[in-house]
């Protein structure tokens, strides 16, 4: 496919397509993925490069509720699903992760998998709580 697609500073949320619910390739970066949904992998992006981003609250049938391959760099994928008849956590599947937050535990620089610390992310608000294991944890050269 090698789609080009440049999508810097945004929300997507609440949208559906067979793969990659909210997202399908492309470049994102500083975006908040919330509540998409894909009929068979990558809830919130399907391949693609996230940088700095939010994926959270993704719904996949078949896996990958948050993130299937593509690369993952200084963002959070966290409380992700996938399933058809009940849900299961699985925020990521493939691709590669640095300096990220996300469970379990991807291989890669600077990875973590405690619990982000939103302020409020089941009402909408993902600022990080002042004892945020997240705050300084990124890679400032991204």
């Amino acid at each position: 496919m090698g789609l080009s697609i440049n999508y810097p500073v945004c929300v997507i949320s609440e949208c559906s397509a067979s793969k990659g619910g909210g997202a399908y390739y492309g470049r994102l970066e500083s975006c908040l993925l919330t509540d998409n949904e894909a009929k068979t992998y990558g809830g919130g992006s399907y391949y693609g490069e996230r940088v700095n981003c939010t994926i959270y609250g993704n719904h996949a049938r078949y896996g990958a509720g948050g993130t299937y391959a593509g690369s993952t760099r200084n963002s959070i994928v966290w409380d992700n699903t996938y399933g058809s008849y009940s849900t299961f956590e699985d925020n990521w599947e493939g691709g590669a992760f640095t300096y990220s937050v996300t469970k379990p535990l991807p291989d890669g620089e600077g990875n973590l998998s405690t619990r982000p610390g939103f302020s409020d992310a089941a009402n909408g608000d993902f600022t990080l709580t002042r004892n945020s294991i997240c705050i300084d944890a990124g890679d400032d050269a991204v």
